[in-house]
């Protein structure tokens, strides 16, 4: 069970925390936006991670929750749930491993961190000012795919 709050502290407390303290200053903007980190765990579960994947289901609920709560302060909320990047724990997989990943990705590879980035980025722009409570899947097609593509 410790294993358990702490991956769910780090993963969604920590998210909600820093919101509520950010809160009065995006609400004295007037127009303003947060984004939150899920991941694709959120939905499709990830064997041997049930913690992590609560934890960040968890997000899109926080996700939709503040975004309702918050509207009348001018303040959107999103976020962005990546599949794999290049992220050191993804790197250091072994190829194997990776390749078995990525036979169900129609891209074919993992995304860039600045492709993550970017979508953090986008959401919280003016472009994306009608968006709010939305949940953005960063995960090369692989969404796509339940009707079993592999490579």
């Amino acid at each position: 069970m410790h294993a358990f709050r702490r991956d769910v502290d780090a993963n969604l407390v920590t998210q909600f925390a820093v919101a509520q303290a950010a809160y009065p200053a995006l609400k004295e903007a007037g127009s303003s936006s947060i984004v939150f980190l899920s991941s694709i765990a959120a939905q499709d579960g990830l064997p041997g991670q049930v913690a992590y994947a609560a934890a960040k289901a968890g997000i899109l609920g926080l996700t939709r929750s503040l975004a309702t709560e918050w509207a009348g302060d001018g303040i959107r909320v999103n976020a962005v749930a990546p599949g794999l990047f290049a992220s050191p724990k993804v790197l250091a997989m072994p190829e194997s491993a990776r390749e078995r990943q990525l036979a169900s990705v129609p891209l074919a590879r993992v995304a860039t961190l600045g492709e993550v980035v970017g979508s953090v980025l986008y959401l919280l722009s003016p472009a994306a000012g009608y968006t709010t409570g939305q949940t953005l899947r960063l995960d090369g097609g692989a969404g796509l795919t339940l009707g079993g593509f592999h490579r």
